[in-house]
């Protein structure tokens, strides 16, 4: 059932969009419309105190990586600090490619684009350009990026399975069998509830939430058709997600990556 709501919410978008944007019709003829779906695991914030329990392993502690292939080396280190720090999908991070970590008018963004083989969005909300939290810096994300790009690895994450139809299926099953091992409720899904309040409460609105998450801006025509927004201030609202979570042995991780050890 949820995936045939998840297809009629498509749809909706659509309709929505050529009602609203294109004026193709006259109103919304699907709007209201719905198929009831009991949600596979609960959508919210993740805590504090869930958030010190999924960071304080040694994975992410010592840089000790899960030997499983489904974890994808690196990226069992990488995904959940993405998630955690841009609020992004997990399918768009699993098929993020090296030279999806870019510099950008002087800020490192990651582009979340379906511009290359086998990647997709969600909806043309989703392409974006997100910039890159200052703790990622910190913990050697851009060094990372920058060396498997000098490998010469189309994917960013080149020891990680990634399904043709689902680039996040496999990485999806180990990290259930990770945060269940925990006894951590919320999904992957849930850094997206996570992100949103923080920067709320940091003084941004709606609109530039939506921008750095890839969610569908609700509001005018000329709201959604004709207000921008520039990477700087994009950048500032990632900079209001801010965690208390244990130290990463960044030099650990910088030090194997930069030794080609991935």
């Amino acid at each position: 059932m949820q995936t045939a709501r998840d297809r009629l919410t498509a749809i909706k978008t659509l309709m929505k969009y050529a009602a609203s944007t294109l004026e193709w019709t006259q109103r919304h003829t699907w709007e209201g419309l719905d198929i009831k779906a009991k949600t596979a695991a609960p959508r919210r914030a993740v805590t504090s105190a869930e958030m010190q329990k999924l960071f304080s392993t040694p994975l992410h502690l010592r840089f000790d990586l899960p030997k499983s292939k489904q974890a994808g080396r690196e990226a069992a280190y990488w995904l959940p600090l993405l998630g955690a720090y841009t609020g992004a999908r997990l399918v768009e991070l699993c098929q993020l490619r090296a030279l999806d970590i870019q510099c950008v008018e002087g800020i490192p963004v990651m582009v979340v684009t379906d511009e290359g083989e086998n990647q997709s969005v969600k909806s043309d909300a989703g392409k974006r350009r997100v910039p890159i939290h200052s703790e990622l810096i910190r913990l050697g994300f851009l060094t990372y990026a920058a060396a498997i790009k000098e490998s010469g690895s189309d994917s960013l994450w080149p020891a990680l399975p990634l399904r043709a139809d689902k680039p996040s299926d496999y990485f999806g099953r180990w990290f259930l069998a990770f945060r269940t091992g925990l006894e951590i409720e919320p999904t992957f899904h849930c850094f997206r509830q996570t992100v949103r309040p923080l920067m709320r409460r940091a003084g941004f609105p709606e609109s530039t939430q939506d921008k750095i998450t890839g969610h569908e801006t609700v509001g005018s025509v000329g709201t959604v058709t004709y207000d921008h927004w520039d990477l700087k201030e994009l950048q500032a609202a990632v900079e209001a997600i801010q965690y208390h979570v244990p130290s990463t042995d960044a030099a650990r991780c910088s030090g194997r990556v930069q030794r080609g050890e991935f």
